[in-house]
Parts: structure tokens; C-alpha cells; sequence
């Protein structure tokens, strides 16, 4: 389907294909129509599993509550709070995502399946997975992650897992709120949202504004990476009648979002680092990124009596991305390498110039600002199905759904060229380069079906998913056009053995597949592995839960995606990795303790992670390398703890100490003692909160108490710092 066809006119055809009946009965915690993903709650054996839960596999839920309690706006710090997830920071703010799972490089997060109320949401997920943004943590009420067997019924990426940003529904009865939030860096965030509904009819409005004068001063400019983004949404409803035995309910969701941020690929030599990690020299004072994006969604929901549910979703994406920012040089070496040996002879002078402080002697050493102009389309409509039945110790529960897709990304690049004198950037007035003229294209379709037998305490639930992708390239300025078809089968399957009402005990295997890009899907060996794991989870009293899992992954071929992130010059090129092996445990505990007015909530989560190419070779992927046997994986961090306990008066105050540390992460894949690697991170963060009126809550928040300034990647080009000790102090009215 060209990206240039309206996606109304697809949305009405592909509706009117027949569907299947499904079934769903909804968590607790959800509105009685709140929008449905397939792995929303069921009813399981006499007891309730809600989310990731009722596939019976591993996963974790991030519940409305848990949001609020933390109110953080950067995604990294809620990331890591989740067992099985990591992440890789880059610019301090979590503007630019970078989450992996089991294993999963976490550049750009294009390993996993991101998902907004179960609507995909990277840019363009197929024909070029790396994402810029995440939807605001602000505007998330509850985080699904899904891992396992369960992976099968989300896709394209199957091998790590799947995260479903829940966002805030139509409320059942009027609500409205208003957060306001200062900090130092200038930095500020207004926050609102206003809805009701009846019986028949609801409608919501809601709205962020953030922005930060950035914590990084440019040299000689004096300019920072400051940044304002904004993100708007509006949905509605209308239900058919209530008490039908067939109830309906068609929803429209409209999202604008915009982003301008003076980021940079550019960092610091290590020396230039530990003396002042906060600089930024004056060869990136250029560099601004700027988004708008448009997202419209349909969604028809049918509930056939209480066993039945059929949710329909058409949907549209559209995003145009400009980043203007710096490349490399004219002529010379790369600036990685300068960053890595400054002090060299054949550096020194190019070192001077990043900095700022020579004058470009002559236009074969200026510097070559690249200006990406790059436009995504994601457009498709899918059918999510389930059908539930129990009769005395046995039970069925059936899921099945499509889903039609289309993407494309349209890249524009020019370049020209700037010196520096004077500690000033000026145009070296030399003629434009045009850089790359592409397009990239794929249309998809996938299938999932899942059929879980229970009999008295036992489960089975196997199923597969099949994806196939017609991959089409257009490389303008050569005229190389190139187009192939893919196809996948992915079976997997689980079983749970439930001996109580708190106890539940899981095992599952599944076959997992990444797709190739369209440039490269003749050329290099399908990523595909496979999967195991096993676990537990105790649910009791008090909120108390504990839950362990261990996997083990074995990639029968591991590519990998090189982008500029990754520090690569050739855009989105693929490279074959061989065999590797992922193996590792991930645990969670809760537990509240009450005594009178006060409770005392403790959290807990541990993430182990080892490692191991099964083949030596060598790749121009600079993540990767030259590769020996038994060399670990990059940026994923072996060990990994978040704890946070607190004290709580109901409705009157609360305090919360929130502790993670994060292994240091190798920088390229390498063993032992060699190669270099990311600092190990202690994060100590503060939040107290008072409400002196009923509807008025008065909030303080200190993240980084401990002042730590670890290096947290190398990538692209030098070491990046995380964010320093910031103060935030907020209130939050309820209207």
C-alpha cells in the first residue's frame, strides 16, 4: 500500500474483512471500556491477572499509582526501574530512547516492539526502526512490558519483548488537573487534562509543555543544550446502548506533538570529561533537531456478552524530522578518533579546532554540517480478537488478530560546510554537498493466533505468529532500486501451573525474528533465535508480589543495525554478527507494610545479563568490531538494582527514596579486561509530596543527590555525561 494513499480509504476497506469473534474481560484497574491490547487482564483460573500476568509468561506492569508516585518525565529513570529492561542514555533529558531487553542492543530502541495502547509507535517499524522520541512519560499512566512467548502476539521484533505505553482514557465521570513543575536549568513543565463521559457519549483534552535551558554550556558561545517539546491529544467516544447483549464503542485518539532541542552527536576526550564534564565545544554550537508529528487513531470495540471481545484499529502516523548538526571533517581523520587519541600528531590540529581554539587554516579542514530531512510514514489497520469460556476444571481462551501495515521513510540529505575563527563558526562558502536520496518502503502483513487449554491448575497456551514484508529501495542519486519479499513463521508456546490462588509457576519457548531493512534484506541472514525461560510469582497480601524468571536466547544469527548513533558513517547498513548466546535472571519484590495511618511501601528489582559470541570475525559495525569468541555483548550492563522504599500518610503527605545503580557497559564487544566501557552509575533520587487542601498537592523533587557525573556512553563520538543534581518543586490541583 503506497504511503500516499489515503489512510482513510484503507482503513473503511480493510474494516469491512471479516473478523474474528474475540473475548476479554478486562483488569480491576481499567474503565469498562478502556481500550484493549492483547495482553489486557483475564479472569484465570478463579483468579485475576491483569496485563503481561494473563499471558502467562514473565512481564511487569507499571501501574496509574506508580506513574503518579514518580512523575518522572524522563523515560531512562522509569526504564530502569522495570526488571529485564535497560537503557542507554545519551543526552540526560530521555528525548532519544535507547532500550534494549534480554540481550537487545538498546540503540535507538530498535529491537524491541514499541507500543502506545497497543498501536505501534516507532516511526517507521519495519522500514527503519530507530526512534527519536518516546511518548511523554508525563502523559503515560501505566507501562505493559511483555517477554517470552508472549512476544508472539506483538511484533515486528519478537526476540527481546514488547512495551506498551498506556496513555489516559476518556474518564467515567468528570476529572480535570493541572500539574505545574519549575526547576533549576530553567527548567519548567505545565501539564493538563480535562474530560467526562455518560452513558453514550466522553471526550478528553490534554496537554503538555516542557522545556529546560539544558545543563551543558557551549565554549566561547555561551549556548546550551536547551530544548521545548510539546504534546497535545484529544479523544472521544461514542457507545452503543448499554445492557445490549453486543456492545460497541467507536473512539478517535488525534496526537500533535513538536520537539526543538539543541542536541549533538558530540562529546569530550575522557581528560576534558573528568575536568569539566558539563562543556561542549564549539564545533557542535550549530546543532538543532527539530520534529512535528501527527498521529490520528480509529478504534471499534465489540463486546459480545461477557466472553466476547473484538477491538478493530486503524491507524496514522506521520513525522518530518530535520536535524541540522555536525558530520565530520572535510578532510581528516573522524572525529571519533580525534576524540579517542587527541594529543597524536596527526590529531592535535583537528583536536584544536573541535575546541575551538585555532583557526581553520584552510577550507580542506573545515567542518561538513550535515542537514537530515527525513519524513516517516506509518499507516495500517489491525484486528485484535479473543474468545474465554471455562466449564467446571476446564477452560479455553482463544486469541487471535491481523494486522495490515504500511511504512516508508523519505531521507533528504544535504551538506555545507563551516570554519571556525575566532572561537565563531562562519560559513566556509564552498559549494553544497548533497549527501543521500532515498526512499525506503515496506508493506506487512502479520498474523497471531493463541490457544491456552486449561485443565484444573495447569495451562497450556501455544501459538505462532507469521510475518511477511514486501521491502522495496530506491537510492536516488544512483538510481539502485531493489525490492524483495520476506517471510517469517515464529511459533512458541507456555505453561503454567497455578497450585493456589497467590502461586503461579511458568515456562515458555518461542522462536524469535528481527527484520532486515529494505537496503539490506537481499544481502545479509534473517535475525532470528531462540527462546526460553522459566519462572514464578507470588501474589499475597498488603500488595505484596515476587516474581523471578530466568532466560536463555540462542541467536542462530545476530545482525546488526549500524546508524550514526552507533558512531557508523553508512546510514542503516546491516552486518551478519553469527551465533551468540544471552543468558541471565530477572527479579522483582513489592511489599507494603501498614501500621495505623501510615504505610511503607518497599520495591525491589534485579537484573542479571551475560553474553557470548559462538563465532569470530570482523565488522565495520564500530559497536562490534573484531569479534573472538566468548567476547561479551556492548552496552548491556551485567548487573543492574533499582530500590525504592518510602512512607505514606493516606491522602495527606508521602516521602520516597528512589536508589538504582547500573553496571558499567562494554563500549564495543570485547572479554575480560579489554576494550573500553561505560562508568558504573549510583542514582539517588527524592520525592515528597503534601496535600494541605483536598484537591491540592505540593510536591519537592531532587534527582542525583549524590552528585554522581559518570560517563554513561561513548557514542557517537566521545563521553556523554548524564544529567546533574536537579531541583524541582511542583503542584498539582484537581479541578
Amino acid at each position: 500500500m503506497p504511503s500516499n494513499v489515503p489512510s482513510c480509504v484503507t482503513a473503511l476497506a480493510l474494516a469491512l474483512l471479516p473478523r474474528v469473534v474475540s473475548a476479554q474481560n478486562r483488569p480491576a484497574d481499567e474503565a469498562p471500556d478502556a481500550p484493549v491490547t492483547p495482553g489486557d487482564g483475564a479472569t484465570v483460573l478463579g483468579r485475576r491477572y491483569a496485563g503481561p500476568d494473563a499471558l502467562g509468561g514473565s512481564g511487569h506492569r507499571v501501574t496509574e499509582e506508580e506513574m503518579r508516585a514518580l512523575d518522572y518525565a524522563d523515560p531512562d529513570r522509569v526504564m530502569v526501574r522495570i526488571p529485564g529492561v535497560y537503557v542507554r542514555s545519551e543526552d540526560g533529558y530521555g528525548l532519544r530512547p535507547n532500550i534494549g531487553m534480554r540481550g537487545a542492543n538498546s540503540h535507538r530502541s530498535r529491537r524491541i516492539t514499541l507500543l502506545e495502547d497497543g498501536v505501534l509507535q516507532l516511526y517507521a517499524p519495519y522500514s527503519s526502526p530507530s526512534t527519536f522520541s518516546l511518548t511523554p512519560m508525563t502523559r503515560v499512566v501505566g507501562i505493559d512490558v511483555y517477554r517470552g512467548p508472549s512476544a508472539i502476539l506483538f511484533g515486528p521484533q519478537t526476540i527481546a519483548g514488547a512495551i506498551d505505553l498506556r496513555t489516559r482514557d476518556v474518564p467515567e465521570r468528570p476529572e480535570a488537573a493541572v500539574d505545574l513543575v519549575y526547576g533549576n536549568f530553567d527548567t519548567s513543565r505545565v501539564h493538563f487534562y480535562a474530560g467526562t463521559s455518560n452513558a453514550r457519549f466522553g471526550a478528553l483534552v490534554e496537554g503538555l509543555y516542557y522545556r529546560s535551558s539544558g545543563f551543558q554550556r557551549i565554549d566561547f558561545t555561551g549556548g546550551s543544550n536547551g530544548f521545548e517539546l510539546g504534546d497535545f491529544a484529544m479523544r472521544a467516544f461514542w457507545r452503543g446502548p448499554v445492557g445490549a447483549h453486543v456492545r460497541h464503542r467507536l473512539s478517535v485518539k488525534l496526537v500533535y506533538q513538536f520537539e526543538r532541542s539543541n542536541e549533538t552527536y558530540l562529546g569530550l576526550t575522557d581528560a576534558d570529561f573528568r575536568a569539566s564534564p558539563y562543556r561542549r565545544y564549539v564545533a557542535g554550537a550549530l546543532d538543532e533537531f527539530n520534529r512535528h508529528r501527527t498521529q490520528v487513531e480509529v478504534r471499534e470495540q465489540f463486546d459480545f456478552g461477557t466472553s466476547g471481545r473484538l477491538t478493530v484499529v486503524a491507524y496514522r502516523s506521520d513525522v518530518a524530522r530535520v536535524w541540522y548538526r555536525l558530520d565530520r571533517f572535510r578532510v581528516g581523520p573522524s572525529i571519533n578518533s580525534v576524540l579517542i587519541n587527541p594529543r597524536s600528531a596527526d590529531n592535535a590540529s583537528y583536536y584544536d579546532l573541535l575546541r575551538g581554539v585555532s583557526d581553520t587554516p584552510g577550507s580542506d579542514q573545515s567542518f561538513i554540517y550535515v542537514n537530515n530531512d527525513w519524513r516517516y510514514v506509518s499507516q495500517g489497520v489491525q484486528a485484535d480478537a479473543r474468545y474465554q469460556s471455562r466449564r467446571g476444571l476446564l477452560g479455553h481462551d482463544v486469541r487471535a488478530g491481523v494486522r495490515v501495515h504500511n511504512d516508508s521513510i523519505d531521507r533528504h540529505i544535504g551538506a555545507d560546510g563551516w570554519r571556525v575563527q575566532a572561537g565563531r563558526l562562519l560559513p566556509d562558502r564552498l559549494p553544497r554537498l548533497s549527501q543521500n536520496e532515498d526512499l525506503a518502503a515496506t508493506t506487512a502483513f502479520s498474523g497471531y493466533a493463541q490457544y491456552a487449554l486449561s485443565l484444573g491448575p495447569v495451562t497450556l497456551a501455544p501459538g505462532a505468529r507469521v510475518e511477511w514484508m514486501s521491502m522495496n529501495f530506491t537510492d536516488r542519486l544512483s538510481g539502485r532500486a531493489t525490492g524483495v519479499e520476506r517471510t517469517a513463521l515464529l511459533p512458541g508456546g507456555a505453561v503454567t501451573y497455578d497450585p493456589n490462588e497467590r502461586v503461579r509457576v511458568f515456562a515458555g519457548v518461542h522462536r524469535g525474528f528481527s527484520p532486515p531493512l529494505p537496503q539490506d534484506a537481499s544481502a545479509i541472514n534473517v535475525e532470528t533465535s531462540t527462546n526460553y525461560e522459566v519462572g514464578g510469582r507470588v501474589i499475597g497480601l498488603h500488595d505484596l508480589r515476587v516474581e523471578l524468571a530466568g532466560f536463555y536466547s540462542d541467536y542462530d544469527n545476530m545482525t546488526s543495525q549500524c546508524t550514526l548513533t552507533a558512531g557508523c558513517t553508512d546510514v542503516d547498513r546491516a552486518f551478519n554478527s553469527g551465533r551468540v548466546l544471552v543468558w541471565g535472571a530477572e527479579a522483582a519484590a513489592g511489599y507494603t507494610f501498614r501500621a495505623a495511618r501510615l504505610s511503607f511501601p518497599v520495591q525491589a528489582a534485579y537484573t542479571y545479563t551475560g553474553s557470548s559470541f559462538q563465532s569470530a570475525f570482523a565488522s565495520a559495525d564500530p559497536q562490534l568490531g573484531v569479534v573472538h569468541v566468548g567476547d561479551r555483548l556492548p552496552y548491556v550492563p551485567e548487573h543492574q538494582v533499582s530500590v525504592s522504599a518510602g512512607v505514606e500518610m493516606r491522602r495527606r503527605w508521602g516521602v520516597s527514596l528512589q536508589g538504582t545503580y547500573v553496571g558499567e557497559m562494554r563500549e564495543e564487544a570485547s572479554q575480560g579486561d579489554a576494550g573500553r566501557r561505560t562508568d558504573a552509575q549510583w542514582l539517588l533520587d527524592l520525592m515528597a509530596s503534601w496535600r494541605p487542601l483536598e484537591r491540592v498537592t505540593v510536591f519537592v523533587r531532587g534527582e542525583n543527590l549524590l552528585f554522581q557525573t559518570p560517563v554513561v556512553s561513548r557514542r557517537p563520538w566521545g563521553a556523554r555525561p548524564g544529567r546533574p543534581f536537579q531541583a524541582q518543586l511542583g503542584i498539582r490541583i484537581e479541578l
